[in-house]
């Protein structure tokens, strides 16, 4: 005959709440549901649900509902005990106390990681995404870092909305509009190329921040996608300009009659056998030393600049020492500058041969406009075609393509004597010691 099962009364309850000792009860729910309990002691009681896993006996407190001290009768007790117990049934192996703190622990993560969020949000704006770019640049010494400031800047003018959005939130979409604006607006696509180009790196400097394990955790902004990735950048045709031997006389013949310190900056850098622009410009006074000058190459995905040296000689040499003087009379460091504050930046050379370039057009002294890169391009052309240097000094000496294996570990020797006779020639050239020239078009003579 089976045993009946145990059933809890009111009186029972209560009389054992009275009694004033310590002690259980229980009762079972049924088969496998567990049992509800009751624990008491001299000055109070709680109920329990309680279930065994593995031979183990776990209890879950049956608590008033919030906000009262009033104690559960026996009725609701049992009433809170079977739902624990149609809750257990869902719970992994029947425990559950463990899923409950599963789920606690869960909530706690997901609470922390949208607190996170939160704050990241209220830090990460475009605004601050551009300006720790900028800030990082200007920490890196680079001299890109003034232009980079000027662009992204009028970017915030141009777009004040757009400062305070989270830098997350705003999707590729919404940056090919803006893009795109930049496009119509001066029909310039360059300009929104460069836009794009400096937004890009911006994204993936903060995303390279977060996931650098030497920087502090709470100084990310938590950006894990770079939406500008997918915005293509436009295709632009090479330019193909290049300054005839004429054209090229008749512009060093207006640089050298001209004292001002960009036209000594693009001598210079004609002098030199046509060298970058943006990495002359970066060149000290300490930089010049010996009869050499030290330029930085950091080009390609090198994590330092790579030393590139040229001889200085001849008119060279008797240029930059003049400019020595000069830096010294301003007070900087810098080699090339117009006032002392600051290198002399790229946007002021290229609008500086601009208005050289028209000047000379006007004057029937260029067939077509050109632009600084143009000047780099033609110097090496004059190097190839007339002055016959082979391809492999020209890239010793314009610092462009070495980077191969043997470049970086064996060949050591800087070729310090093929670059010193190519600029001698190419002086010579200039100075029309080397022979007469012949005009390449009526009138085109020097």
């Amino acid at each position: 005959m089976a045993k009946a099962k145990r059933v809890l009364t009111d009186r029972e309850v209560k009389a054992a709440v009275a009694s004033g000792g310590t002690g259980w009860l229980s009762q079972s729910l049924g088969s496998g549901q567990g049992s509800l309990c009751l624990r008491y002691w001299p000055t109070g009681s709680t109920w329990y649900y309680a279930y065994n896993v593995r031979g183990k006996t776990k209890r879950i407190a049956i608590e008033p509902d919030s906000g009262t001290d009033q104690r559960l009768t026996l009725a609701e007790a049992r009433e809170r005990a079977l739902t624990l117990a149609k809750e257990r049934r869902d719970a992994p192996d029947g425990d559950l106390l463990l899923l409950r703190k599963t789920q606690t622990e869960a909530a706690q993560r997901s609470k922390a990681a949208h607190e996170a969020e939160e704050r990241a949000r209220s830090l990460r704006t475009v605004e601050k995404l551009l300006n720790n770019y900028i800030e990082d640049l200007h920490n890196r010494g680079k001299i890109s870092a003034k232009q980079v400031a000027c662009v992204l800047n009028n970017l915030l003018r141009d777009y004040p909305l757009l400062a305070v959005r989270d830098a997350a939130g705003v999707t590729p979409l919404e940056w090919v509009s803006v893009l795109r604006r930049y496009g119509k607006t001066d029909g310039r696509t360059d300009k929104m190329r460069k836009v794009r180009s400096y937004l890009r790196a911006a994204y993936a400097a903060a995303i390279r921040a977060d996931l650098d394990p030497m920087q502090e955790a709470s100084a990310g902004m938590m950006l894990t996608t770079n939406p500008i990735d997918g915005i293509p950048a436009g295709t632009s045709r090479a330019r193909e300009r290049n300054l005839s031997e004429a054209e090229f006389r008749a512009l060093w013949a207006r640089l050298t009659a001209r004292d001002h310190p960009l036209s000594k900056t693009l001598q210079a850098l004609i002098l030199l056998g046509g060298q970058r622009y943006s990495q002359l410009i970066r060149a000290t006074v300490r930089d010049y030393q010996d009869g050499e000058l030290t330029l930085y190459d950091p080009k390609g995905k090198r994590t330092t600049p790579r030393k590139h040296v040229l001889p200085v000689q001849g008119a060279a040499k008797v240029l930059l020492d003049e400019l020595v003087d000069r830096s010294a009379l301003l007070g900087t460091d810098l080699l090339f500058t117009i006032t002392g504050a600051g290198p002399a930046l790229l946007d002021n050379a290229t609008h500086y041969v601009a208005k050289l370039s028209k000047s000379m057009v006007d004057d029937g002294e260029a067939v077509e406009p050109f632009v600084l890169s143009d000047i780099r391009r033609s110097v090496e052309t004059i190097l190839a075609g007339k002055l016959r240097i082979s391809k492999d000094d020209r890239a010793q000496l314009l610092s462009h393509g070495i980077s191969g294996v043997q470049e970086k570990h064996y060949d050591r020797s800087g070729h310090m004597d093929a670059k010193a006779e190519a600029l001698a020639k190419w002086e010579r050239w200039l100075s029309q010691e080397s022979g007469t020239v012949v005009a390449l078009r009526a009138g085109g003579a020097a």
